[in-house]
């Protein structure tokens, strides 16, 4: 049982508490009243910069920090502050801190070279696009022609006269490929159409 908490065991309450000497002694509570140390059951009340509750047979829960601007921070949670991710954290031993931790744990992407990519981002490799999905999941979008056109995944777009197909095969592998001639045909001015090569 951590330093200065408490629990019920067998209906009676716990506490381990360090002295004014620095020993640390577990004692039962006296259960004849549910206040916590002159806080009836149910308020909530700070000490500080930490948030407190009377909970059930006056245990004295923590339920989070207060920032310096008012911002509450539940136990266990990070918030973003004024630019800066700030968390709030009740410890085994019982202490508490409330400290600035680099950024929230995002899931990210790598790319072939091993860069992280957010969500969302969107980059090539090679002939190849690409985007960073949620939970981190690389996503294949399409293909880059040599003159810089994009294909979609599963698509076929004309250029230059040849239609190309961009897919990717069910064991993963990722081709593009010439289908055939292009079977688009030109129109005159009257409105007729011709195929390709005729004058």
């Amino acid at each position: 049982m951590p330093v200065r908490s408490e629990k019920v065991i067998d209906g009676r309450i716990w506490e381990c508490k360090m002295d004014d000497k620095g020993e640390i002694k577990l004692s039962q509570r006296s259960d004849d009243t549910l206040s916590c140390d002159g806080h009836p059951y149910g308020s909530e009340w700070e000490e500080d910069w930490r948030k407190y509750r009377c909970g059930e047979g006056g245990m004295k829960e923590f339920m989070g920090c207060i920032e310096s601007s008012g911002i509450f921070i539940a136990n266990g949670e990070v918030k973003s502050v004024d630019g800066s991710y700030i968390e709030c954290k009740k410890h085994e031993d019982g202490s508490v801190t409330m400290q600035g931790v680099e950024k929230l744990n995002r899931v990210m992407c790598r790319d072939i070279e091993g860069r992280e990519r957010e969500e969302g981002f969107e980059w090539k490799e090679g002939p190849l696009q690409y985007r960073c999905g949620r939970k981190g999941v690389k996503e294949f979008m399409g293909c880059i022609t040599p003159s810089g056109i994009f294909i979609a995944s599963g698509g076929v777009v004309s250029v230059d006269g040849f239609d190309l197909e961009c897919k990717k095969l069910a064991n993963g592998t990722i081709r593009m490929r010439l289908l055939q001639r292009s079977k688009i045909k030109c129109k005159d001015r009257e409105g007729r159409e011709w195929e390709e090569g005729i004058s």
